[in-house]
């Protein structure tokens, strides 16, 4: 960073306000200074242990005159080091913790008017694991005495302990390993620093320079420290009543500031603090050039404190406005004010520094929900609801849902082993990643088909107990015509309640889908995983091993992909469409392929979303088993929605480009759009098979694909924004099963909760005994959270079959809780359990006629070998097709003549197989439409167009047109051709 100022004026600006013991290594600062084309790097960490407290207003101030004086700020927020420190947390946790520092040191900075685009954030972990860093860790051990660990310490240490020992090496490495100039930290990091003095030479790195800032004691008068009492410290997100109460409260020791938390709190908070705003509001252009202090603020304007801001205290009527501590001091001394008129002056001071603070955290979802996960044994639990994973704080005593407060879950990523992450969500977050990166985790395959069928059972169960003759499920066997019917009805359908809803627009009914431009920003952020997946459901269908008699099927399927993917335009990628249209709102999300994109702190945790893009990514990878029930959904999820509807009008209204939806609600019509390619080739499949296979084949198929319908209908990853929620009055209990299990549970929570008080079940990472509080459970939205937690958690409930639940069992007979329930109360229980979606396989396997032990086709057909390239043509195409060839429908005519002389047909020959394999080294770069938004991969899709046949690509989709051009070849066709033409058997 360029400064104008002069070396000296720089390192006066970097050291001033520092007692002459407490600045170390000054020379290697000022070198650092005098390099023309360095920018200076400052050093400050935190180790995330309890929350942080307005103590950190000390150091955070301080960073003003490093950022004038040209130095770059680097906090490194030290996980690992806190781990080993601090032994009582898993890392889990421990790394939540430092998602909530970052958070706090973000708006603490921000209510300080320091841009926080001159600070980086750096994750310990991140350079931690290096092998240069492991190197040197090995290398320090090898130099350092046990008792120069020891010294570092400003506490008592424990030798038994082995871990701790690290932390004084860990964070001295930071100084060479992020290659700063100075470490700048508090007074009790003296013995630290002294370490890095003594050990860095003699690792042969240079040494660097220390600053340290006065320590300020608590409000009782001892050093204050996160890991301390609440009450003995103000926290950053403390309200203006607990601010009072703490100080109010507070001893008064005596006038001395090392001993007296009050007048600390002025001395070293509060007159810096506002030192540094006077200065910011003359930098700004303030009239007011005075050389009072000013503290008393009442607003916030472009993150620096507004102009009406001033430290003054009324005694006896009279306002005393201050510019130095010293003279608060001499009045202090002098009875001119009294320890109460600083008290109230205290408390008025640091709640005007703390409520811009606190108004960020009351916006910011992800930030609260980090705050539970990262102190769950200070912040009261937070519960999911079903349909948008809402959460609500709940208190000791009931209260209404207008009175509780709202944020969204921010689960742990799964390898982090987070105890308070929903496992089911976590699962499918970690498949969604792995899917994305197949070839890096190929052991998922086996855990994804199960996963498909357990989607299957799930959705199948669901609508053969809710409509067994309503939706698709009322066309018992196939016919075009009661199929176009069926699908034009749904299609009617969708257009009235278009009608309807725009009928109540125009009679001044507000926005359906969200309430303002903030919240479809947060609905745009939450689909967004199943909109990067748009098409991948037919991500694997055009795989050179499919049965070649599938190749018409397979092609009109594929049209449909290739459109989503721009048919090789960058600009016309629907996932690229989508990424523009949230860049464009505001949203810069990770690549939808990155570990970083399921990260929790994105706040992207809607169940329903993450279950349909799973759904979309799973049903593709095996068509050969799959392939009817891939057309189904097919036809299901190309159909026009009302939501597409809606969105595409309501964006537009709030601000926001609405194109992706308006593509859609085009593209996917019924007449020549998806719609109408997925039915033909549903219609075109079943057609082929009943005249190939008959009509029990037929049927099956049938049946087959109505699953995959089912599939896409159930697992439709619409989400309802926060406004437009019910009530969970209105929406619990959802019928008189779950009203009667309630009342059950409610009433043994009132004799069992101390027996259950040593417990350590937990049910979606919070213990039965905190489930069972009596007075938590008199909430509604705490009765709903419990219920649908309990049912999804597979340790005690098989949804859908009480007689396999684990927690029917031990009411039974034997059980550990035999005689806790009635008889009727045990039925209850039964019925509500077996009312369930069952996502046992055997529901889908006995629908659809197959045996569940089935091997599918991709398990049972041998390798191909190419070696054995004198394999007769014929015998290679029927091992590929796993079908005779007598069997294909007719090709289409070459339009010219292969032109092989009849010498050269049995050399010719024995190329074949290389011939038909050949397309499959490009065909996986499309499989995941992601992997698609580049202009390199949106080449591989033109060439797999012209390898399949397509026609060029002009400015328009083509639809139906190429669905049904006759002249269609591609280098399957060729081959087959080749065969016919040389006249091999058939």
């Amino acid at each position: 960073m360029a400064s104008k100022l002069s070396v000296d004026q720089r390192l006066d600006l970097i050291t001033r306000g520092f007692n002459l013991e407490d600045v170390h290594g000054i020379d290697a600062i000022k070198s650092a200074l005098e390099e023309p084309s360095k920018t200076p790097k400052c050093l400050w960490v935190t180790s995330p242990t309890g929350k942080p407290h307005v103590g950190y207003y000390v150091p955070l101030a301080k960073f003003a005159d490093f950022i004038e004086a040209g130095v770059e700020i680097i906090i490194v927020l030290l996980d690992v080091y806190s781990y080993l420190d601090n032994v009582k947390y898993p890392m889990s946790q421990v790394r939540q913790r430092m998602y909530y520092y970052r958070f706090t040191v973000t708006a603490a900075l921000e209510s300080l008017g320091i841009p926080t685009s001159k600070v980086t954030f750096v994750e310990e972990s991140s350079y931690h694991f290096s092998r240069e860093w492991i190197l040197d860790q090995w290398r320090l051990c090898t130099l350092v005495p046990q008792q120069a660990v020891k010294d570092a310490w400003d506490r008592s240490y424990n030798p038994s302990i082995l871990s701790p020992m690290f932390c004084p090496g860990i964070q001295t490495l930071a100084e060479e390993h992020l290659d700063i100039d100075f470490q700048f930290g508090g007074g009790d990091q003296r013995g630290i620093f002294a370490f890095a003095e003594r050990f860095l030479p003699q690792l042969g790195y240079r040494e660097r320079g220390h600053l340290m800032n006065p320590m300020i004691p608590n409000l009782h008068g001892s050093k204050m420290s996160s890991s301390h009492p609440p009450d003995s410290k103000i926290m950053f997100l403390d309200n203006a009543e607990t601010v009072e109460r703490k100080i109010l409260e507070a001893p008064w020791r005596g006038l001395d500031p090392a001993e007296n938390g009050v007048l600390s709190l002025i001395k070293f908070v509060l007159l810096p603090v506002a030192q540094l705003q006077r200065k910011r509001q003359a930098t700004n252009g303030s009239t007011n050039n005075n050389e009072q202090v000013y503290i008393d603020g009442n607003s916030h304007q472009n993150n620096i404190i507004a102009r009406d801001v001033s430290f003054k205290i009324e005694a006896e009527g009279k306002c005393h406005v201050f510019s130095s501590y010293d003279e608060f001091a001499q009045s202090l001394a002098s009875g001119i004010i009294q320890p109460s008129d600083v008290k109230t002056a205290a408390v008025k001071g640091i709640n005007s520094l703390l409520r811009h603070v606190r108004k960020i955290y009351e916006n910011d979802l992800e930030w609260q929900a980090v705050d539970e996960l990262a102190y769950p044994e200070t912040s009261l639990p937070v519960r999911l609801l079903s349909y948008g994973q809402r959460w609500i704080i709940a208190g000791q005593q009931s209260k209404s849902v207008s009175q509780e407060k709202s944020i969204l879950r921010n689960n742990e990523l799964p390898q982090l082993d987070d105890e308070r992450q929903s496992p089911e969500l976590s699962a499918h977050k970690t498949m969604y990643y792995k899917l994305h990166n197949l070839e890096q985790s190929p052991e998922i395959l086996p855990g994804a088909r199960n996963e498909l069928l357990a989607f299957f059972a799930t959705t199948l169960d669901t609508a053969l107990k809710e409509s067994p003759n309503e939706g698709i499920l009322k066309l018992d066997t196939y016919s075009r015509e009661g199929l176009t019917d069926f699908l034009r009805e749904q299609d009617e359908k969708v257009n009235q309640q278009w009608e309807d809803c725009v009928a109540r627009r125009r009679q001044g009914a507000p926005m359906e889908l969200f309430k303002d431009r903030d919240e479809a920003t947060w609905w745009l952020k939450q689909i967004a995983p199943v909109k990067y997946v748009d098409g991948a459901w037919l991500g694997y269908i055009n795989r050179i091993t499919l049965p070649f008699e599938l190749r018409p099927f397979v092609k009109n399927s594929w049209q449909v992909l290739s459109e989503e993917l721009g048919d090789g335009d960058l600009a016309k990628n629907h996932a690229h469409v989508y990424r523009e249209l949230l860049s464009k709102s505001g949203l810069e999300l990770p690549a939808g392929d990155t570990a970083d994109f399921i990260h929790p702190r994105l706040g992207i945790n809607e169940p329903t979303v993450w279950e349909s893009a799973l759904a979309q990514l799973l049903i593709s990878l095996l068509p050969h088993e799959f392939f009817p029930e891939i057309l189904g959904f097919n036809m299901h999820f190309e159909a026009v929605t009302l939501e597409t509807l809606k969105a595409s009008r309501e964006l537009k209204e709030v601000g926001l480009d609405p194109y992706y939806f308006q593509l859609h609600v085009s593209i996917d019509n019924a007449d020549s759009g998806h719609t109408a390619i997925a039915q033909q080739a549903v219609c075109a499949y079943l057609e082929h098979t009943y005249h190939i296979k008959g009509p029990a084949a037929a049927q099956q198929a049938w049946r087959r694909v109505q699953v995959g319908y089912i599939l896409s209908s159930g697992l439709s990853g619409k989400v309802t924004c926060p406004s437009k929620r019910k009530p969970v009055e209105d929406a619990f209990p959802r019928n008189e099963l779950e009203e009667e299990v309630i009342k059950i549970f409610k009433a043994k929570a009132l004799v069992g909760q101390k027996i259950h008080s040593h417990s350590e079940i937990k049910i979606a990472g919070l213990r039965l005994v905190d489930w069972l509080n009596p007075s938590r459970l008199e909430s509604k939205q705490w009765q709903m959270d419990f219920l649908d937690s309990f049912s999804r958690s597979k340790a005690w409930i098989h949804r859908g079959d009480s007689g396999k639940s684990r927690f029917v069992s031990e009411l039974s007979w034997g059980g550990r809780m035999f005689g806790a329930f009635t008889q009727t109360e045990t039925e209850t229980v039964r019925k509500w359990i077996d009312g369930m979606p069952n996502s046992d396989s055997q529901i889908y396997f006995k629908f659809v006629g197959r045996a569940e032990d089935l091997t599918s086709p991709t398990e049972s057909r041998p390798s191909i070998n190419l070696k054995r390239s004198n394999t007769h043509s014929l015998e290679v195409l029927e091992l590929l097709s796993n079908r005779p060839i007598s069997t294909y429908p007719k090709l289409p005519a070459a339009p010219y003549e292969l032109g092989f002389a009849a010498d050269t047909i049995p050399r010719a020959a024995k190329f074949v197989p290389l011939w038909f394999v050949h397309p499959c080294l490009l065909e996986t770069f499309v499989s995941v439409p992601w992997k698609t938004t580049s202009p390199f991969a949106c080449s591989i899709v033109k060439i797999l167009r012209a390898q399949a046949g397509f026609d060029i690509e002009l400015g328009v989709v083509a639809g139906m047109d190429e669905a049904n051009r006759t002249n269609s070849l591609g280098l399957v066709e060729i081959g087959l051709k080749m065969l016919h033409d040389w006249g091999l058997p058939q």
